[in-house]
């Protein structure tokens, strides 16, 4: 049974208070006490801290963030040091998520990029300028193969998208020739099956043509030569 005082405070709830009271007014002992205790009892102050996580995780997010922003220099720096010593790990995750993720990482790029365009669009146009001052090759190439594409969605035929990386791999397997008369240089990208009778514009479909017999062949259906290197695609 619960001693009670005259007032009707219990003996228990005023030792509480005194012992409260008493606390507040000695932070220094009380701190060492307390600090001494978690040294010899550590995992029961993780247990203590995981439960108070657990009860009240909008006040650790409070003071995270509270924490973060008088201390950004400490952050960034704590940031970096992870960085350097994660790096090759960070990396190699980053590019398997890349190879694992073609598409998303081209409409990623894509979004960027727009967004770069709309914020400054005369930069913008200073840098393609540059870039195809600097890359002529690349960029006819780069040309060609979106009116192929575009052609080809026009018309509602199949797209199967294909890297440069993949394209100038098929041309090094007919050695930079023709593919059908093994005798000009490559200077088209021609659809064996014609894009304007239902061809899909995919690396199956397309070979390197010279200027004469890309001509010559129009809307028919030839038979190329077959690849003397060897094709790898992913």
């Amino acid at each position: 049974m619960t001693t009670k005082l005259t007032n009707g405070e219990s003996v228990k709830a005023r030792k509480a208070a005194r012992d409260r009271a008493w606390k507040a007014g000695h932070p220094e002992y009380v701190n060492g006490y307390q600090r001494a205790y978690d040294l010899k009892h550590p995992e029961k102050k993780q247990a203590r801290n995981r439960r108070y996580r657990l009860r009240h995780p909008e006040k650790i997010a409070v003071s995270k963030l509270a924490w973060k922003l008088r201390n950004q220099e400490k952050v960034k720096a704590n940031d970096r040091a992870y960085y350097i010593k994660h790096r090759k790990e960070r990396i190699d995750r980053a590019t398997a998520w890349w190879k694992a993720n073609p598409d998303k990482v081209r409409e990623k790029n894509k979004l960027w990029q727009r967004k770069q365009r709309a914020k400054n669009p005369e930069h913008s146009r200073t840098l393609v300028r540059k870039w195809r001052q600097l890359n002529p090759e690349k960029w006819r190439e780069a040309n060609r193969t979106a009116r192929h594409r575009r052609r080809a969605r026009l018309k509602a035929n199949t797209v199967a998208r294909f890297t440069r990386t993949q394209w100038l791999a098929k041309v090094a397997s007919y050695d930079g020739r023709c593919a059908y008369c093994d005798i000009g240089l490559y200077e088209h990208m021609d659809h064996i099956i014609p894009l304007s009778r239902g061809g899909p514009h995919s690396l199956a479909n397309v070979v390197p043509a010279c200027k004469s017999c890309n001509e010559k062949k129009g809307v028919q259906i030839w038979t190329p030569r077959p690849e003397r290197g060897t094709l790898t695609t992913t």
